[in-house]
């Protein structure tokens, strides 16, 4: 049978409460019952955040293998859980890593283009349902967008690099089993994308939507496709508006640290919340994997390397040297702690933010730079380089140098080095006396495996899908 995606055709995700925290992706119901009225939808729209939860996506993979598939983190020793990401050791029949998360992004985008598909023939009953309907549409719309850039990011090459290669299946309309899409190239699923974004803006609440999307949050991560794509023009114009006029601001200094513990501080414009009732994967999330045996009762698999550590303290005013903290090998510094955990829970319970304030200043400054703007470049750099280290010097013509060094700074373990080096045709380069025997260095964006394979049980399947090269 041809199926791209491990779907019951015809079945939906929804809640299993009235809670958005209670979500539970272990109930369903025929889409009779999930677009019936309003209030089914919004169940069905929570149900849809929930897919993205996991740690085969935005709880694990989607954090950890940008991580340690670049020069600032790395697998600690042999045979831990983050190895074959690490090593760039993907095989077309591993059934976890990149396959987990294509099954994952799939079934999310088919939840997706269901409500999109039957959102309109909802019947409302007054002007705030009205409202409602379309804040469901809009927030299907961002999801879409999410999930395909995130698909484009794993499967093709870099916009910037060569967008005119396939990357994945672009699902637009939900999926039957006789269905059998072919792979859509790096262009034509990043102008679905920005259409997406565009068109889900004009539905959203500007108001802070806790745990969902708002406009806010798509001109957010709009501002970061457009850098992705060098339009830096646009990129800028965005991240300044979210900047100037949105309700969300920089944490202070004294905060920094603990803010990563604080679900909806006044820096996260989107994260995807986590509860005990609501667990995204036990002890596979990025929390417990990266957190040491010894103090967090972890698996100590990821830790810092050498390079980043040294780069973090040569400042020794700046706030992030306070994230640091012992690894099971007795590195001093070498468990980096962006994810400690809500207080009274262990390290395997964090709400996941997607996008922070501090990630579009630092869009407009990269932005800014690729434009000639130093005016610009050095004034958003600024805002966060001071913000971690107050007596620091920022230059006054900042370079790209500048900008993705402070990237590296201030988003690690979040989910973007491994993306920055590729996107800017920079070469990862393992260095220090931590790294294993054997991983591999100075790695470009010309290395077939800096793309991921598609599932080979996928192109079994299929009559249509083509696997990348190299494997």
């Amino acid at each position: 049978m041809k199926r791209i995606i491990l779907i019951i055709l015809g079945v939906l995700i929804i809640s299993c409460g009235d809670d958005f925290l209670d979500v539970s992706p272990s109930q369903s119901l025929p889409p009779s019952e999930a677009f019936k009225d309003i209030t089914a939808v919004g169940q069905t729209v929570l149900g849809m955040y929930s897919g993205i939860q996991g740690d085969e996506y935005y709880s694990y993979f989607m954090i950890a293998m940008p991580a340690v598939k670049g020069d600032d983190f790395q697998t600690r020793q042999t045979g831990k859980r983050s190895q074959n990401l690490y090593r760039f050791n993907e095989t077309a029949e591993s059934d976890n890593g990149g396959a987990g998360f294509w099954d994952q992004a799939y079934y999310v985008l088919n939840i997706a283009n269901s409500i999109i598909e039957n959102i309109d023939a909802v019947q409302t009953n007054s002007a705030e349902e009205e409202v409602l309907k379309q804040q469901y549409k809009g927030e299907a719309l961002a999801m879409r967008a999410l999930i395909n850039f995130d698909l484009v990011r794993i499967y093709g090459k870099p916009y910037s690099v060569d967008n005119s290669v396939l990357a994945a299946p672009l699902i637009t309309r939900t999926q039957t089993p006789e269905d059998d899409p072919e792979r859509a190239t790096v262009s034509q699923m990043y102008t679905q994308i920005v259409q997406d974004y565009e068109a889900a803006v004009n539905l959203l609440t500007d108001e802070i939507n806790n745990g969902q999307f708002n406009s806010w949050t798509v001109k957010a991560l709009l501002s970061r496709v457009y850098l992705y794509m060098e339009n830096n023009s646009d990129a800028l114009a965005l991240a300044k508006d979210v900047i100037d006029n949105s309700p969300y601001s920089l944490v202070s200094y004294e905060n920094y640290a603990s803010s990563f513990s604080q679900d909806f501080n006044s820096e996260r414009i989107f994260e995807i919340v986590n509860t005990n009732a609501d667990n995204p994967g036990s002890r596979e999330t990025i929390g417990y994997v990266a957190g040491p045996q010894f103090s967090t009762s972890g698996y100590g698999a990821i830790i810092t390397t050498e390079v980043f550590e040294n780069l973090i303290s040569s400042e020794p005013n700046d706030v992030r040297n306070t994230m640091f903290a012992e690894d099971d090998s007795g590195n001093s510094k070498g468990y980096y702690k962006k994810w400690p955990g809500k207080p009274g829970s262990s390290v395997i319970l964090n709400n996941i933010p997607v996008v922070r304030l501090s990630e579009v200043y630092l869009i407009a400054a990269e932005a800014a730079v690729k434009s000639n703007n130093s005016f610009d470049a050095n004034y958003y750099l600024g805002e966060v380089m001071k913000r971690a280290n107050p007596t620091v010097s920022v230059p006054s013509s900042p370079t790209l140098n500048d900008v993705l060094t402070e990237r590296r700074k201030e988003l690690a373990l979040e989910g973007h080095r491994f993306f920055d080096l590729m996107r800017n045709n920079l070469t990862i380069i393992r260095e220090g006396g931590r790294h294993l025997v054997g991983t591999p260095t100075n790695i470009t964006n010309s290395d077939t495996r800096t793309i991921f394979p598609i599932p080979q049980k996928e192109i079994r399947k299929s009559d249509a899908l083509v696997q990348n090269p190299g494997y």
